[in-house]
């Protein structure tokens, strides 16, 4: 095989993998939008609002985009208060 002939192949074969990668990133993309979509549907369906929808889903988005650690913490604060408040509860039984 000359060295003309290899070029090609390599050329060849690199336009299929982008060809392949790019028709998969699309449908990732096809498919996050339709995910939103589909969420904002769903609750104009159940509400009948379009401006809470559009609200819910930004919070929904804002929730994903929020640190994890922080919600994880609000949660255990939220528990301990609970906690407090049935133990208080308990001894009045």
């Amino acid at each position: 095989m000359n060295p003309l002939q290899r070029v090609a192949l390599k050329k060849k074969a690199s336009r299929r993998m982008n060809k392949r990668n790019e028709k998969k990133l699309s449908q990732r993309l096809n498919l996050k939008k339709s995910w939103y979509e589909q969420l904002w549907v769903d609750q104009v369906k159940r509400k009948g609002n379009q401006q809470h929808a559009c609200d819910y889903v930004d919070m929904y988005l804002q929730s994903l985009l929020q640190p994890s650690f922080e919600i994880a913490r609000k949660g255990q604060q939220e528990l301990k208060k609970e906690k407090k408040a049935n133990h208080g509860a308990r001894n009045i039984k």
